[in-house]
């Protein structure tokens, strides 16, 4: 234990430093802070020279950066020779080194065959609508280097699987089936529906945004109208709904005057399906021939991130998006007139992910 405690103590933890024109900007873990003449003592990249002891490891819990909430980040590093007295454990957050004090007060846990160190930083909050990276690395006595680099979670939004847990969210049974059973019919990843639905009404079917936005699925009257025009749909709508003031229409639905026998979206099945119809009209807009042209042409030789793409429309409107994607290219999602929807499809994915690894995310 003596040996241990020893060990614990000398293990240094060296962050890798980038050059930063002033201190100040936030990072999940604080402000950056370190002087900008320190430098670490050892290269980041993998070692040419050989050593007898087997490859380390490197691991991050969980396993993708969540955005949607706080999380107790661990940091585990194995090396099968044990956690030597000069061991480099160098962690940067978007390139830019995280504050060393804050690694100083991290909680280090060191195993009993002085093998494997876990780091663990609690009550971390990534932000969406920012480029999110985690990099760890460990450099040993040997000079040899090993590195892990930790993005944020993704789904897609036709794979079906199934929801493992439902995070903070008490949803009625009711309307999780009717997730399951729809996305089910619809051919919707029931995770995907449920993370959009977690966004954008928290799974209130009587939510309503200052935008007129209504229901589960947030529906706006311009999205309404589209689908209504695709679709030739006749689902009730109160007649009087989109000349009045929000909070008429919050007072209205409180009093029962507007409900779910007059108003279609504060149905909870009629809700879901018309956020998928809305879905499908965005994916039918983004398969048009010249919009098809444009992303193939922007996206060539990289994959076309088409769940960022719609979810945005769905947020923004499919427009502006385009006009972003016109303008900006690859790098659409900078367009300042997408902030908003930037951190919203980042949630969602955040959400989707978690919902179906939330079983997963959790460790002793």
């Amino acid at each position: 234990m003596a040996k241990l405690r020893h060990i614990k103590q000398l293990v240094k933890i060296v962050v890798v430093l980038t050059i930063v024109g002033c201190a100040g900007p936030m990072t999940p873990f604080g402000a950056y802070d370190i002087p900008q003449d320190q430098q670490s003592s050892k290269s980041l990249k993998n070692q040419t020279q050989t050593s007898s002891i087997p490859p380390s490891y490197i691991n991050v819990y969980p396993e993708k950066l969540i955005l949607h909430r706080p999380i107790d980040l661990r940091v585990v590093v194995n090396n099968p020779g044990g956690i030597d007295s000069e061991a480099q454990i160098n962690i940067t957050y978007n390139k830019k080194p995280i504050p060393k004090k804050y690694i100083k007060r991290s909680k280090k846990l060191i195993s009993k065959d002085g093998k494997t160190l876990n780091l663990i930083f609690k009550n971390i909050r990534f932000i969406p609508g920012k480029f999110n990276k985690l990099e760890v690395s460990y450099t040993r006595e040997d000079g040899q280097s090993f590195m892990k680099s930790v993005g944020p979670g993704h789904c897609s939004m036709y794979t079906a699987q199934d929801i493992k847990h439902w995070e903070h969210f008490k949803v009625p049974d009711e309307i999780k089936g009717l997730i399951k059973s729809i996305s089910k019919k619809e051919k919707y990843g029931a995770s995907f529906l449920a993370a959009l639905i977690a966004q954008e009404s928290s799974f209130n079917p009587k939510a309503v945004s200052w935008s007129k936005a209504i229901g589960l699925t947030q529906v706006t009257s311009i999205a309404e109208q589209e689908i209504f025009f695709k679709k030739k749909m006749r689902w009730p709508r109160y007649y009087r709904l989109n000349k009045l003031p929000v909070y008429f229409i919050k007072s209205y639905i409180k009093m029962g005057i507007i409900n779910n026998h007059n108003e279609w979206r504060l149905n909870p099945k009629l809700s879901i399906e018309g956020g998928i119809r809305f879905l499908d009209y965005l994916n039918g807009y983004w398969s048009y021939r010249s919009n098809r042209k444009l992303l193939e042409k922007t996206f060539k030789n990289h994959a076309i991130p088409k769940e960022q793409i719609i979810l945005a429309s769905y947020n923004s409107g499919a427009y502006r998006v385009k006009k972003a994607i016109e303008l900006y290219g690859k790098d659409w999602a900078l367009d300042p007139k997408l902030v908003e929807a930037k951190k919203y499809y980042q949630n969602i994915l955040s959400y989707c992910y978690t919902f179906e690894k939330s079983s997963e995310l959790a460790y002793e």
